[in-house]
């Protein structure tokens, strides 16, 4: 698990992506034969790329399941106003994000995940639609759930994380990654990456 979520705790003295590194180095010394593969969700790719980068031959290859800012780095112009803006302050202002992360996790817990849903989605219309299927919408509250239950430091860790400087270890990318995403999607486009 990374820091922060599940049981585990976050190191506060360390950056979001130093905290990754030692959780995820403290996990493969101790229990992983290598070389291994590494499968990194959403954001989790980075700190496996960082440490492929740090440690050349610690993956046979890795995949990277959904997207992250990281391989898109374009779609972040495309993403809505708030998710935007956080973005772009949160290596300038952490303060501001922080207090943008607890005010909107107080507005989450006082008016449920549907209320959060309808607002982090409402200017992306393909989302909007997944939003309306009956099937995706279950999926989308447990993992809006899960996100109330991590707290909001949990999430400002992960915007800290999608802006790691690790393109580097993508252009120098030793190992084959394996990029699992839809064939479409609102904001992240892979042909420009």
């Amino acid at each position: 698990s990374r820091p922060g979520y599940g049981s585990s705790t976050m190191d506060s003295s360390l950056s979001a992506l130093d905290d990754n590194m030692a959780c995820l180095r403290a996990f493969l010394d101790r229990r992983i034969a290598r070389p291994c593969v590494g499968i990194g969700l959403s954001n989790g790719i980075v700190p496996l790329l960082a440490e492929e980068q740090a440690h050349p031959g610690r993956f046979a290859s890795l995949v990277a399941v959904g997207y992250t800012g990281i391989l898109d780095r374009s779609g972040m112009d495309r993403l809505p106003p708030i998710p935007r803006t956080m973005l772009r302050l949160v290596n300038r202002a952490p303060w501001l994000v922080e207090l943008m992360a607890k005010s909107g996790h107080r507005m989450m817990q006082q008016h449920g995940v549907d209320w959060y849903l309808e607002r982090a989605y409402r200017n992306t219309p393909r989302d909007q639609a997944t939003c309306g299927d009956p099937n995706a919408l279950a999926l989308l509250r447990s993992a809006s759930a899960h996100l109330l239950m991590q707290g909001h430091g949990t999430f400002v860790r992960d915007l800290q994380l999608i802006r790691a400087p690790v393109d580097d270890a993508l252009d120098t990318l030793g190992v084959q990654m394996l990029w699992l995403a839809p064939m479409e999607d609102g904001v992240f486009d892979e042909a420009r990456y």
